[in-house]
């Protein structure tokens, strides 16, 4: 069998990148391909780490692969290019789960906008092929203007469907009123995720008895998200939930999923929401707008506005029928359209053609 690395970096395993490499070696192309991870080191990268980069060529020079598949457009896609190519890898499979100019966008930094701008170009001309996690991210200016054989999309695989999970006994352990609207958001916990604009929507809400926040993950902005939202927190109205490894046991809880982010390639945990029954409601940027259908399984929202997710939520908490279609129609929407069968064969076509 044909030997494939997978590039993981430690230290992120509840982003989406990590999870949907981990289901891929998982799957059952495990069958006719052998997979190695790859391990990007815990810890901050710099602009340029030789230590980085002298761990990632020991582990490729040591599994010996035919094909190195790696993470980008960000700067891990430039340090496991260089390991690569340092390697003598020539077959260099380019999953783009997202550009750094899209956030650097965000914190207009016009400076570090220009040199990612280079290494993006870099990756991007060095991988032999390249495929996007949604549709669009072949709008992503670099990747129109330098990729030099793009494959298309692949969608990442969804959540396996497991035994049912009791959300009734969830909602008992947490001390959740069985009767309450259930409002989650996960993810990285970032002012660019759009939780800093989460903490006024839930604000807003502070006197409202019939709903509850469950907010899982981390990240930078978690200790301001928690101060600014004290007396929701005191009052049971809001719950963090921190890393959660099996996210289907919270989502299962669930009647509405949030996700306010201001740059989003694809949004995986949203799929995921979605997968398990939760009404969407989400910003229109990105790839969020090929999970959510407005006015059928969700609303997209305007970005950075807050009054608009505001009314949206109250409007599926005040019509029960509206909520349970967006509900119902959102489960069948994502396992129609990220079906894991499609995004294994495209895979696997992919593969046989890079390795053939």
């Amino acid at each position: 069998m044909k030997t494939i690395m997978i590039a993981f970096r430690q230290g992120a395993e509840n982003g989406g990148p990590y999870n949907s490499h981990l289901r891929i070696m998982q799957s059952n192309l495990k069958e006719k391909y052998t997979f190695i991870p790859l391990f990007v080191p815990k810890g901050r990268m710099g602009l340029f780490n030789i230590r980085i980069i002298y761990n990632l060529v020991k582990q490729i020079k040591k599994a010996k692969p035919d094909a190195v598949q790696i993470v980008g457009l960000e700067l891990i896609g430039f340090y496991l290019t260089v390991a690569c190519k340092l390697s003598g890898i020539k077959n260099i499979i380019l999953a783009i789960h997202g550009s750094t100019s899209e956030a650097i966008e965000f914190n207009k930094n016009i400076f570090k906008k220009e040199i990612m701008n280079i290494l993006e170009m870099y990756t991007l001309s060095g991988a032999k092929i390249a495929f996007g996690v949604s549709k669009y991210v072949h709008e992503i200016r670099n990747v129109k203007r330098y990729s030099k054989n793009y494959y298309g999309h692949i969608y990442n695989m969804l959540l396996e469907n497991t035994t049912e999970i009791d959300g009734h006994a969830i909602r008992k352990e947490l001390n959740i009123p069985a009767e309450n609207i259930v409002i989650i958001s996960a993810g990285r916990i970032e002012k660019e995720k759009g939780y800093e604009l989460l903490v006024k929507v839930i604000k807003y809400f502070n006197n409202n008895h019939r709903m509850t926040f469950l907010i899982a993950g981390t990240g930078s902005y978690l200790d301001n998200m928690k101060v600014a939202l004290k007396t929701q927190l005191d009052k049971g109205q809001v719950l963090f939930l921190g890393f959660q490894k099996d996210i289907k046991r919270i989502l299962s809880t669930g009647d509405i999923f949030v996700m306010p982010s201001f740059h989003e390639t694809l949004c995986m945990s949203l799929i995921e929401a979605g997968q398990c029954g939760l009404a969407l409601i989400a910003s229109n940027v990105g790839g969020m707008r090929e999970v959510v259908t407005n006015e059928e399984n969700g609303f997209l929202v305007s970005l950075g506005s807050a009054n608009e997710f505001i009314k949206r939520i109250e409007e599926l908490v005040n019509d029960r029928s509206k909520l349970l279609r967006f509900k119902e129609n959102a489960q069948k929407t994502i396992n129609f359209r990220f079906a894991n069968n499609i995004s294994l064969s495209r895979l696997d076509e992919l593969y046989s053609m890079i390795l053939s």
